[in-house]
């Protein structure tokens, strides 16, 4: 499908969706009778052999043209940008008559936790319902939370869940006409409910798509501008601070979250100023615990500049501020600020809050490459410091986050840049080779892949001591983890040269799953 045959999301819908972290879509090129067709073969499926797990989309093949559909793949390009990936777990959850209702969550990772996440759209899910799903029918329409994409506590939000009150004024159900698809943000917290119904299965197929590009990337700035073009608008100006479908608290994190999207830098004066003692410092104190207060807080002071501020409450809050914090920093206007005081106190940072510097980089890349040349360089070589010091055999998150940084560093660096800091780039490279290899915490191992996939500009442009497709083939044939084999293929797809893609295509020959072979019918 072309770029220009993708029906790519309205200004109106990406503001709805940073600010609620959902979207309601229908597909168009479906013919109605395919989504009974696949909810049939599915029954058939789950009844004959059991739920196929990950391998639902080879065995119902018809799902594929779900997410080819014009809408669908425009939502996800609009959000995720360019050669964005669908993740390999995906999951058909069968909600039985009487079956009980989940506790709120958030989607892990593949069965793995993560500290801190994401607020900018890095991970998006889409839930497909084939046949309708409302509270009349009480097939278990799925509940969710709009807005709580920005909760950082999941656990602190549970406390509240009998909270009828709370309930009432949060929650909300996918009622939906079949064929429809829930678009959310991966971190809204959603749960299945109870099936009231006598003879109604409901089926939600999830499907889950990662960003490979930042936004700054020129085909992602191609598709942004197309959107605004085909509303005629010259610059993406949203100030959230009037518009009145946005709650206040919500207003300096959504300005954020589009401008980041867009790759925009606003113009100050559009941005309403707070009183940073009497109004922003007091809810970034360590007896607050409204989470919605504390988003407010630390994006507004980042809007505003007020980096002092946020480094004093980054190097002494509670866990949870410092949450808040790292998020606002990871995307402040002061770039060169951020980078600075990042990579000076780099070896001054207390050890047990250094993933949280990680994590600030992996998220704020698209930010540094806006960065002058010798800050550039000064954050390569401050990976690089990171990546040898000896207790990092010790800290899984810091493994972690410096693998995902490394990644979005280096994939928006420019060929220029990627042939003067060589040095360097090698050294990192040479760390996630080591935790692709060596790595003993899975999570780490397929997330060093994913980072490859990321940054497939770099290996392409440097000396490598190793052929990445050799690698990649090895690590492909002999890794016995789902993750690591999937991650690494992409990877290996990434490279982009015929010698790379011929090895991709072998593999995909080699592992062909034949849609027509069963019990019954194995040859």
């Amino acid at each position: 499908m072309s770029e220009k045959q993708k029906k790519l999301l309205t200004t109106d819908q990406i503001k709805f969706f940073l600010l609620n972290g959902y979207l309601l879509l229908q597909p168009s090129s479906i013919p109605k009778d395919l989504h009974m067709t696949i909810y049939q073969k599915t029954m058939q499926l789950l009844n004959n052999e059991g739920n196929p797990g990950n391998n639902i989309l080879p065995k119902i093949s018809e799902l594929g043209q779900i997410f080819k559909d014009p809408v669908i793949d425009g939502a996800l390009l609009s959000l995720l940008g360019p050669n964005y990936q669908m993740m390999p777990h995906r999951f058909c959850h069968d909600n039985k008559p009487g079956q009980k209702e989940q506790n709120w969550h958030k989607d892990s990772f593949f069965g793995h936790k993560k500290p801190i996440r994401n607020h900018f759209p890095r991970y998006l899910m889409c839930m497909y319902y084939p046949r309708d799903v409302n509270l009349q029918l009480g097939n278990a329409p799925t509940a969710f939370v709009p807005q709580s994409q920005y909760t950082a506590d999941i656990y602190n939000f549970r406390k509240n869940q009998n909270d009828k009150e709370f309930i009432k004024e949060k929650q909300q159900y996918a009622e939906v006409e079949g064929g429809s698809i829930l678009l959310i943000h991966y971190d809204l917290i959603h749960k299945g409910t109870f099936n009231t119904s006598k003879n109604n299965t409901r089926l939600m197929f999830k499907f889950q798509f990662e960003r490979l590009v930042e936004p700054c990337d020129e085909r992602a700035l191609k598709i942004m501008k197309e959107i605004l073009i085909k509303e005629n608008i010259s610059e993406p100006i949203w100030n959230t601070y009037c518009d009145e479908k946005v709650p206040k608290l919500f207003a300096p994190v959504c300005l954020t979250m589009w401008n980041c999207l867009f790759n925009y830098t606003i113009d100050s004066n559009l941005i309403v100023k707070y009183d940073v003692e009497t109004e922003l410092k007091k809810l970034l104190q360590s007896n607050y615990i409204n989470e919605d207060e504390l988003c407010f807080a630390a994006y507004q002071l980042a809007l505003q500049n007020e980096l002092p501020t946020l480094f004093e409450k980054f190097n002494s809050s509670p866990k949870l501020v410092r949450f808040y914090v790292s998020f606002a920093l990871a995307m402040a206007r002061d770039v060169e600020g951020v980078a600075s005081f990042l990579c000076k106190n780099i070896t001054k940072v207390d050890k047990k809050i250094l993933y949280l510097v990680l994590f600030i980089i992996f998220q704020a890349a698209s930010n540094f490459s806006r960065c002058k040349e010798e800050t550039k360089t000064l954050m390569l070589n401050t990976l690089v410091i990171v990546s040898e010091m000896n207790f990092l055999q010790t800290d899984e998150y810091c493994r972690l986050y410096l693998t995902e940084a490394i990644g979005t560093v280096l994939g928006v660096l420019k060929k220029d840049e990627i042939e003067k800091n060589e040095k360097q780039i090698l050294k990192l490279i040479g760390y996630l080779k080591k935790m692709l290899s060596e790595e003993k915490d899975s999570q780490i191992c397929f997330t060093s892949a994913l980072s490859f996939a990321r940054c497939s500009n770099a290996l392409n442009c440097v000396k490598l001591s190793f052929d990445p497709i050799d690698y990649f083939s090895q690590i492909i044939d002999t890794t016995t983890n789902r993750y690591v084999r999937a991650n690494t293929l992409m990877a290996l797809k990434q490279l982009n040269t015929i010698e790379a893609l011929e090895a991709y295509i072998r593999y995909l020959e080699d592992s062909r799953l034949c849609l027509f072979t069963n019990k019954k019918s194995q040859f």
